[in-house]
């Protein structure tokens, strides 16, 4: 939703099923800068939205992209994990996974949070917790 952590971005297609993302170079700046080699990378993440959405979709990935360094408007991220569960009207719903991989210092990390259809799901609150293990 608008105003919640960042504007929304339509991914072109279902979720769980487009591996690449192009967003605004602006947008860079909601990644985090991984600060060295990274073996692994767990997240976990609970929502709770108001709305009428019982049972829709609770998607979330993790993406990865290079800095851009004056290039141009747009950037692509890449999908490299995701996992799925459903939202809870009102109530947290929890959705946590582990990516393992070698991934290096510098690498940006993007973590997207949303939901594969229409959602009538508004205004959710949220925890978020990304732990990175050094390799």
């Amino acid at each position: 939703q608008p105003f919640n952590w960042n504007d929304p971005q339509a991914a072109g297609g279902v979720l769980s099923d487009t591996g690449t993302i192009s967003i605004s170079e602006d947008d860079m700046k909601w990644a985090s800068i991984l600060p060295f080699d990274v073996s692994k990378v767990e997240i976990q993440c609970s929502v709770r939205p108001g709305g009428v959405c019982t049972g829709d979709d609770f998607f979330v990935g993790l993406y990865t992209a290079a800095r851009e360094d004056c290039g141009s408007t747009n950037m692509t991220i890449t999908k490299v994990a995701d996992s799925q569960d459903l939202l809870c009207q009102g109530k947290y719903a929890t959705n946590d996974f582990e990516y393992i991989a070698n991934l290096s210092k510098g690498t940006l990390i993007f973590i997207g949070v949303g939901t594969e259809s229409s959602s009538a799901a508004k205004n959710a609150a949220g925890i978020l917790n990304v732990i990175i293990t050094q390799r």
